[in-house]
C-alpha cells in the first residue's frame, strides 16, 4: 500500500472515531449554530465546519481537551465569530469604496465605519445570550468558552439582551411545478436510470454526502457514480436494519431555495432519510448534496413536512472505524 493511501486509511480511521465520540454531542452543536446562524443550511455548514477545525487540532491541543461540549462550542463560536468579523470588515470597506467614488462627506464615512465597528461585536454578544439561554451556563462558562472574561460576558449579556430572536423554522412550501434540472433529475431517478443521472453533471463536479464523504468526478466508480448509485439502490452490504424497500423523491420550497425530499419506505412505513440539494452551473449540475447523516437538519425538515426522521446516524457504518464492508468480506 502506497504512503498516500495509509495516511488516507489511517485519517478516515480516526474521522470515523472522532464522530463516534462526539456523536452524543451533535444535538447540542447544531441547536448552537442554528440559533447562531439563523438559516439552516448556514447551521449545518457551521456544524461542518466546525467538526473539521475541532478534528484537525483535537490531537495538538494543550493541555489535552477535557470538555469535549466546551470544545466544540468553542470552535463553533471563534469561526461563527471570525466569519462575521470578516463580512463587517468587507462591507465597511465596500462603504467606504462606494463613499470615495461618490464624493461622500468625511462624517458619513465615519458614520459606516462606527456602524461597522458595532456590528462587529455583535456576534460575540449574540454567541454570549445562546450560551446563557440555551444551556444555562453560568457567566464563567460563557466566557471560558468564548475565551473572554466574566466581566465582558455580563457586558455582553446587558447590550444583547432582548435583541435575540429564536432561530425561525424552515418554510416548507409544497411546488406544483420545478425548474427543468430538477425536473429531469426527479424523471431520470424514478426510471432509475444511473447513466443519465451521471450525464447531468459537469465532468469535475462534486458529490458530497455531507458530513461523511466526497467524490469526484464522473469517470470514476468510487466518484459521482458511487453516490448516485446508494441513492438509487441502497447499500445492500450494509446491516439489516438500514435497508429499506423503496424509496421516492419529492420537490418542496425550504426557505426559497429548491430541494429535494429523499422519503425512504420500510415495512409499509414512509420516513424522511434525505434531503438533497443540487447546484447547476451553465446548464448541469456541478454540486450535489445529501444531509442523509446530518440527523438534526433532516430530523427538524422532517418535523416541517409531517414525516418521521430516519436520518439516524452521523455516518456510514462499518464494520470497524475506516474499515469498508468489502475489506471485511
Amino acid at each position: 500500500m502506497e504512503h498516500d493511501q495509509i495516511l488516507a486509511r489511517d485519517l478516515k480511521t480516526a474521522w470515523h472515531r472522532f464522530i463516534d465520540v462526539t456523536a452524543p454531542l451533535r444535538g447540542d452543536l447544531y441547536a448552537y449554530c442554528r440559533r447562531l446562524a439563523g438559516d439552516l443550511w448556514d447551521a449545518e455548514d457551521l456544524v461542518q465546519d466546525t467538526l473539521v477545525c475541532a478534528f484537525s487540532r483535537f490531537g495538538v491541543s494543550y493541555p489535552e481537551v477535557d470538555n469535549p461540549r466546551a470544545y466544540l462550542l468553542r470552535t463553533a463560536s471563534n469561526i461563527w465569530i471570525d466569519r462575521r468579523r470578516h463580512e463587517s470588515r468587507r462591507a465597511q470597506m465596500e462603504s467606504m469604496s462606494a463613499n470615495e467614488t461618490s464624493h461622500e462627506s468625511d462624517t458619513t464615512i465615519v458614520r459606516d465605519a462606527g456602524r461597522a465597528l458595532a456590528e462587529r461585536l455583535a456576534p460575540q454578544e449574540r454567541a454570549a445570550i445562546v450560551l446563557k439561554d440555551l444551556f444555562g451556563m453560568t457567566a464563567s462558562e460563557v466566557a471560558n468558552v468564548l475565551a473572554t472574561t466574566e466581566g465582558a460576558v455580563k457586558a455582553a449579556l446587558h447590550r444583547a439582551r432582548g435583541r435575540l430572536t429564536s432561530a425561525e423554522p424552515p418554510k416548507i412550501r409544497k411546488l406544483s411545478s420545478t425548474d427543468s434540472m430538477t425536473a429531469r433529475f426527479l424523471e431520470l431517478f424514478e426510471a432509475q436510470d444511473l447513466d443519465g443521472l451521471i450525464n447531468l453533471f459537469t465532468d469535475g463536479a462534486a458529490a458530497e454526502n455531507v458530513g461523511n464523504s466526497f467524490h469526484f468526478g464522473r469517470e470514476s466508480d468510487r466518484g459521482i457514480r458511487a453516490v448516485l448509485q446508494a441513492c438509487l439502490f441502497g447499500h445492500p452490504e450494509w446491516p439489516k436494519e438500514y435497508q429499506r424497500d423503496a424509496i421516492r423523491l419529492e420537490p418542496i420550497e425550504c426557505d426559497g431555495e429548491t430541494v429535494i425530499l429523499a422519503i425512504q419506505s420500510r415495512s409499509g412505513k414512509e420516513g424522511l432519510l434525505s434531503v438533497f440539494r443540487l447546484d447547476v452551473t451553465d446548464g448541469r449540475i456541478s454540486r450535489f448534496r445529501s444531509y442523509g447523516f446530518c440527523r438534526d437538519a433532516v430530523g427538524e425538515i422532517a418535523g416541517q413536512v409531517g414525516l418521521p426522521s430516519r436520518g439516524g446516524i452521523y455516518r456510514a457504518p462499518t464494520p470497524a472505524p475506516g474499515v469498508d464492508w468489502s475489506e471485511k468480506a
